[in-house]
């Protein structure tokens, strides 16, 4: 635990920035809002509400219509026939989502309203009714009552000063009437609808149901709502059996459905053509002619008509099912960043040399939210924000990500001091540079390898002392270091008497064939001045076999938690051997494979098709040109 202990206190700059992260949480809390409006539409772009039952049906003054019967207006008197087809169709209940806020005054205008009038009173009609931040000339009598308990202040409540409604003569036979004010968010898009609004005058406060709410009582034939009052606001409000929860202005979250609102036309409602469309069900009659209605930005659509939002709310209050953001939503938020803040600095701790498995724990960490907040809204309807925790992690595994460098540049460097072991100097400076970490990575690429092995040197080794050995494949291992790490090769490791080498990793070369070929041929070279010199002291030529082979390797540091090598793994390296075993029968020095002959081309030749140990076919070798053995 003390180890535990001395990490968290290494990491005081990382825990001030989780302190601020939160301390700006709260400060820019409002401001923040918007993103978590975003947040939600996402949730609802991701999955949409499906609609166990089209209880609504928008009956349209389209295009079409206007263009039979004229432009809108309409004739009130025509209006009242369109009123009384709808409600021959069999509708449940027909909401109105036009205003006749003044009398016609036109000739005969008196008996037109009489005759709308007649049309509303006949049958279930919810007239749709506005507020605003003007007083209006009266107010009317809400139609529906209203039971409140709790212990709000009423004078906290929100409230609008002005109603404006159809004329009173319009209104009078209406079951109910309904406000069909929308208000969208700082970005344009409705997100969220009162559904109860408050009028207040010098003598009272009058509450006001929403349109869509009003269209659904009256659909299920309920007289009345109780609604719970607390003193931040509006909780909750019950309708029948239903239980709504409201925040503290009143409203609802916009829940959008996958399916369309059905429509039908107006002209086809006045034709007898709508067939059993409108039966039973609630119809909304707007005008959604060209230039004449009003759309609005919806969390999933574009442009969505004031009548299918209506719609969209009735349908969520007839099924009970309603988005709902918990009152301590941001303090859960809040709290599932800082122990994930907290898990993340214990993880770098457990796996700081497990970079995967750290990499892989930030990553579950940081998107745990987007997944929590999916499944809250999938499965219970609750929404959480999960963008701001998870921008926050993505910060703090940051911050933890160059702490951690900062406490592994040591180790860096001392692994950089084990590569230059087998790494040109050029190579390692290159490495040191670009800060490449090639202490747990590997990764797939092409290289050109190449394995060379002292030949008769193991049995003629065993009349010679031991000094005489180490002294001659000394010998050897040194000149070919020198002339792979001219060439800026890598050494993978020394086997007795044979090296092996690669090029193209672990950085790049664009010419490693030719730097590989020119290496080998370097090699012989330096041997045959070598053995002029061993010849004059008596001592027995070094004689060498190369094979070359160009493919795709995997290439990293590979082996035990206890010590690893950098070195690479794949066919080409195993070619590459059986190709250097393939000189002493071929008599070929230097044996080239067929991945290393498609990649270079240049400089060699043919030498046929031979039989290698573990390939199942003959396979095209060849060898550089000047050294294919006379046939």
């Amino acid at each position: 635990m003390s180890r535990l202990y001395y990490h968290f206190r290494a990491r005081i700059g990382v825990l001030i920035l989780i302190a601020l992260l939160i301390g700006s949480h709260f400060a820019f809390d409002s401001s923040l809002d918007e993103l978590r409006g975003k947040s939600f539409d996402f949730y609802q772009q991701l999955s949409p509400r499906t609609v166990a039952a089209d209880n609504v049906v928008v009956v349209g003054v389209d295009d079409e219509s206007i263009g039979v019967e004229g432009r809108w207006p309409w004739p009130r008197n025509r209006i009242a026939d369109l009123v009384d087809a709808i409600h021959s169709a069999g509708v449940s209940v027909l909401g109105i989502d036009v205003l006749f806020s003044e009398p016609d005054e036109s000739p005969g205008g008196k008996a037109r309203d009489g005759r709308l009038a007649a049309a509303i009173a006949a049958s279930s009609t919810i007239l749709a009714t506005s507020i605003g931040d003007l007083p209006g000339s009266s107010t009317p009598d809400t139609k529906v009552g209203w039971a409140v308990v709790g212990n709000a202040d009423a004078d906290r409540l929100p409230w609008l000063p002005g109603v404006i409604a159809s004329t009173p003569t319009i209104r009078a036979g209406a079951a109910g009437l309904g406000i069909v004010r929308s208000v969208s968010d700082s970005d344009g898009v409705v997100r969220s609808v009162p559904l109860v609004w408050a009028s207040k005058t010098a003598d009272r406060l009058s509450l006001w149901p929403a349109f869509s709410l009003e269209l659904a009582r009256a659909h299920l034939s309920e007289s009345g709502y109780a609604l719970r009052v607390r003193p931040s606001g509006y909780e909750a409000l019950k309708l029948g059996d239903r239980i709504i929860p409201l925040s503290n202005g009143g409203a609802i979250w916009l829940w959008e459905q996958a399916n369309p609102i059905p429509r039908v036309s107006a002209l086809d409602v006045m034709a007898g053509q709508s067939g059993d469309v409108l039966k039973g069900r609630i119809a909304i009659l707007s005008v959604n002619a060209l230039g004449v209605d009003k759309f609005h930005t919806t969390p999933t659509v574009a442009a969505r008509s004031g009548s299918e939002i209506h719609g969209v709310f009735a349908n969520q209050i007839l099924e009970g099912k309603f988005l709902f953001e918990p009152a301590n939503a941001k303090i859960i938020e809040r709290g599932w960043f800082l122990v994930s803040a907290v898990l993340l600095l214990i993880a770098s701790y457990f796996f700081a040399n497990r970079i995967w498995l750290l990499l892989a724990a930030g990553i579950a960490l940081c998107v745990a939210p987007m997944i929590g907040g999916y499944v809250s809204y999938l499965y219970s309807a609750r929404l959480y924000e999960p963008v701001q925790p998870a921008i926050g992690l993505a910060g703090v595994a940051l911050a933890e990500v160059y702490s951690l460098f900062r406490e592994s540049d040591a180790r860096r460097r001392q692994l950089s001091r084990q590569f230059s072991q087998y790494l040109s100097p050029n190579v390692v400076a290159m490495l040191s540079e670009t800060r490449r970490d090639l202490t747990t990575t590997a990764e797939k690429r092409e290289i050109t390898v190449l394995m060379m092995d002292m030949r008769g040197f193991t049995s003629s080794s065993e009349s010679l002392p031991a000094d005489e050995i180490n002294a001659t494949v000394n010998c050897f291992l040194t000149l070919a270091s020198q002339e792979i790490f001219e060439r800026d090769g890598t050494i993978d490791k020394f086997m007795g008497d044979a090296i092996l080498a690669f090029w193209n990793a672990p950085v790049d070369q664009a010419d490693h064939t030719d730097r590989a070929l020119q290496a080998v041929l370097a090699i012989r070279a330096a041997l045959a001045t070598e053995n002029l010199q061993r010849e004059k002291d008596g001592k027995p030529p070094i004689r060498v076999g190369a094979g070359i082979e160009t493919g795709i390797c995997s290439v990293g540091n590979f082996g035990s938690d206890i010590r690893f090598d950098y070195t690479a793994i794949g066919s080409s390296v195993n070619m590459s051997a059986r190709l250097e075993s393939a000189t002493k029968a071929t008599g070929c020095p230097v044996l080239l494979g067929p991945g290393f002959a498609k990649r270079h081309g240049d400089g060699i030749e043919p030498v046929g098709r031979i039989e290698l140990s573990g390939f199942a076919n003959p396979v095209q070798v060849y060898a550089p040109t000047g050294l294919k053995p006379a046939s």
